[in-house]
């Protein structure tokens, strides 16, 4: 876990594809650093998307009835952050519009869109004791958050494990 150095990502793509146009889908988005990668990237040229997905796991725990950081978590609770979410999101939008770094000195923002969906639970069973079936489910769920991306938004076949989509 933990914050990944945006450079190290950007091999990755490279490694992967010359395009400037793809989309990545991170299932663990943390601290979101695959969408400040694809943003940097962006922004000396191309348009490339990303889809960031992240459950909204707690940044505390309940100690004698108090919230107190979770292992790892007490810079980011201790900021204000008690969603792991709200880290990945804050992180998405000051690349883009730019902030004030620990310094004090701004720091432009990239530029960019963003959109931020919230979903209920995917499957019956918390993560840690999925299922053959909670799992299923999700890779199904995903295809629409592709669709979104990709905005195809018009489902026009599926079956248990794909489906297509088209835009209108």
């Amino acid at each position: 876990g933990g914050k990944k150095p945006i450079k190290f990502i950007q091999q990755l793509f490279e490694i992967y594809t010359d395009k400037k146009d793809f989309v990545v889908l991170d299932f663990f988005a943390g601290s979101g650093s695959t969408g400040h990668s694809v943003i940097d990237l962006n922004s000396q040229g191309g348009n490339r998307k990303f889809i960031l997905v992240q459950s909204p796991d707690l940044t505390y725990e309940f100690k004698n009835g108090l919230k107190v950081a979770k292992t790892g978590c007490s810079d980011i609770f201790t900021a204000g952050f008690e969603r792991i979410i709200d880290v990945t999101y804050q992180r998405c939008k000051n690349v883009m519009c730019g902030y004030t770094n620990a310094k004090g000195e701004q720091v432009e923002g990239l530029g960019g869109r963003l959109k931020y969906y919230r979903t209920a639970f995917v499957g019956k069973h918390a993560s840690h004791n999925a299922i053959d079936a909670d799992r299923v489910e999700l890779s199904r769920k995903a295809g629409y958050l592709l669709a979104l991306g990709e905005n195809t938004l018009e489902e026009i076949t599926h079956t248990d494990t794909y489906q297509r989509f088209a835009d209108n």
